[in-house]
């Protein structure tokens, strides 16, 4: 499969799904069995901005611009870098907005991705084991009104989604899915 991916370039990947979901999983396993490049925007932006300033300063360039995708032209210099790969992920939380800004910065097809899991309790416990919080303090930091804001835009996404991977948490399970996602790319011309 590695050969066959050498032939296909010109493609980016966003993919999207709630917190907990397998973005990263499936960034980290993309990145070492195929070598893909990969930003995640919400990391890049708060290291850009620090953590507490990043969704001040997101929220006021969305209302000022009144564009969903303006925030990415901040991250320019961040995701040059990935126009130097054949392939590369960008991880977020995408709209419409941001599938047109990204298919116009790198001049490529793009292909969306979401992630579905359909069990919020592991989520939740995903969640407690990346932040390493008790319960008490993930319930804070799991911010429920922030998730119900985030399934409006989610499943909206998920309806124009090109490729919809399921994650039951069994990582074998999900690394055969992310390799059968590959293989349909490289076996279609998507471009």
């Amino acid at each position: 499969m590695e050969q066959h991916l050498k032939e296909i370039n010109n493609i980016g990947i966003l993919l999207f799904g709630f917190t907990g979901s397998g973005k990263s999983t499936f960034c980290d396993y993309i990145k070492k069995r195929f070598g893909m490049g990969y930003v995640h925007v919400k990391r890049a932006f708060e290291k850009k901005y620090g953590v507490e300033n990043a969704p001040l300063i997101y929220r006021n360039l969305i209302n000022k611009y009144n564009d969903r995708s303006y925030y990415l032209n901040y991250l320019r210099s961040d995701l040059e870098y990935l126009k130097k790969n054949d392939m590369f992920v960008i991880e977020g939380l995408f709209t419409k907005h941001e599938v047109f800004w990204c298919t116009s910065f790198f001049n490529r097809k793009i292909v969306t991705v979401y992630i579905e899991i359909k069990n919020d309790d592991l989520r939740f416990s995903r969640y407690m084991e990346r932040e390493k919080k008790s319960i008490s303090e993930a319930k804070v930091g799991f911010d429920l009104s922030d998730e119900k804001r985030k399934r409006l835009v989610v499943h909206s996404m998920k309806e124009h989604s090109d490729f919809i991977l399921y994650n039951d948490h069994k990582k074998e399970v999900f690394f055969a899915s992310i390799d059968m996602f590959m293989a349909e790319i490289m076996s279609k011309d998507i471009r």
